[in-house]
């Protein structure tokens, strides 16, 4: 941390490349395959079933959840 970089500066850079370099190229090419196969279903008027179990659940509820109010609405 330098002088002029405060404690929550440096906590938050530090983040912020954790989270940077979570997406590597096979990350996002696998986001992307996911999302083509998300808009087909949408155009061909399908349904998606978003499934988890414990906290997974929650994840899966919440999911579904950003999808409908995101796109769906």
């Amino acid at each position: 941390m330098s002088d002029s970089q405060s404690a929550f500066q440096a906590s938050a850079l530090g983040y912020l490349e954790q989270l940077r370099s979570c997406f590597k190229p096979e990350i996002l090419e696998a986001v992307e395959r996911l999302s083509q196969d998300l808009l087909l279903a949408w155009e061909e008027g399908r349904q998606v079933f978003i499934c988890g179990n414990g906290g997974s659940a929650a994840n899966a509820l919440h999911l579904a959840n950003d999808f409908h109010y995101g796109i769906g609405a």
